[in-house]
């Protein structure tokens, strides 16, 4: 039985996933295998993955009918047999010593959970994203509960909030008896399964360790994506995730502090909803842009985020933002929003 398995959810990947494979290909620690699933490819990503399997015993090709990242990988979960799992996307890249340094960190340290730091690549443009100010350290289940999930969900500062950590399930590594044991899956959700997952895993674990070290490269190829479509505004799956989310926290000791937190998100929610029907509204006329900007203004999810007053600590510029989503200003919003994304 391998240490750790890795599962790789794969859709109509076939130009990245050499990258991706690649990198796996490249481990240093060598008690490990590889799951990838092929989740009804329409290219020629499950002959990629083929490929792979045929030249290194450790890889594992599952082909299923497309159902989505979160079946692919409950999928990769039931059948892989590693005593920890991970999750690597096939459109990213890892560090050569990643796996073999969590795993060292989780036996070491005797954690159900070991994550480590991520770099966003996008545009050609290279940004590490934060990590909590408690690298390096062993944390408990209260500490998990109290200060490591709230972090999931915004920073302490709402200043701070471009600085949030990345949510995604690819960053850690999770001892596979936690998932199976407590029945943890993925949801049928359209976004954000990945962060429910981490999120039961994490309630259910004992101990977690947090690296400083970045070892997972995220690539944005295609930033044409659903978070700027119209469809993403004020989306009813944003309550789906929210109340799904509610439901693993509400009885946690650090589920106070996660609701003070939620409030800052839902501010930036809506003001991304703004962003995108001023901006990013394809083929819509000046006047049916700001009818979407004041649709968005008297939402009720407007409403809750902006009842409280907004913290002048924010940057000037979020600030004035903010004020005028709090003020329902929809034509100097349309007018601000364009005038700041032109500039960026």
């Amino acid at each position: 039985m391998p240490k750790l398995s890795i599962i790789v959810p794969v859709y109509n990947a076939e130009k990245s996933l050499p990258i991706c494979l690649d990198s796996l290909l490249s481990q240093t620690m060598t008690d490990i295998n590889f799951w990838l699933v092929n989740d009804g490819s329409t290219d020629n990503s499950l002959e990629v993955c083929q490929q792979y399997a045929n030249i290194d015993s450790r890889f594992h090709v599952i082909n299923q009918k497309n159902a989505g990242a979160g079946k692919a990988r409950d999928n990769g979960i039931y059948q892989c047999d590693g005593d920890f799992i991970g999750f690597v996307d096939a459109d990213d890249w890892i560090e050569t010593d990643m796996f073999e340094k969590m795993y060292d960190a989780a036996i070491r340290n005797d954690c159900d959970v070991v994550r480590c730091n991520v770099v966003m690549h996008r545009n050609g443009k290279v940004r590490e994203r934060w990590n909590p100010p408690f690298c390096n350290q062993v944390l408990d289940k209260t500490r998990i509960e109290q200060e490591f999930i709230p972090l999931l969900i915004a920073p302490e500062s709402e200043k701070d909030f471009d600085h949030r950590l990345l949510r995604g399930c690819y960053c850690y590594i999770f001892l596979k008896d936690t998932v199976v044991n407590n029945h943890i899956h993925f949801t049928d959700f359209r976004s954000g399964e990945d962060v429910i997952f981490s999120i039961e895993m994490l309630l259910n674990s004992k101990r977690m360790f947090v690296l400083p070290n970045t070892f997972y490269h995220y690539m944005i190829y295609n930033t044409d994506t659903l978070s700027k479509s119209i469809k993403a505004i004020n989306d009813p799956q944003r309550q789906k995730t929210r109340a799904f989310m509610t439901k693993l926290l509400k009885d946690t000791s650090g589920y106070p502090i996660v609701v003070e937190r939620w409030k800052q998100e839902d501010r930036r929610v809506v003001y991304l909803d703004i962003r995108i029907a001023a901006v990013y509204a394809q083929g819509l006329s000046s006047i049916k842009r700001l009818k979407l900007i004041r649709n968005v203004l008297v939402s009720d999810e407007s409403r809750r985020a902006f009842k409280d007053k907004i913290d002048r600590s924010l940057p000037l510029q979020m600030y004035m933002l903010y004020l005028l989503i709090k003020w329902k200003c929809a034509l100097l919003l349309l007018l601000a929003v364009k005038y700041k994304l032109r500039k960026a």
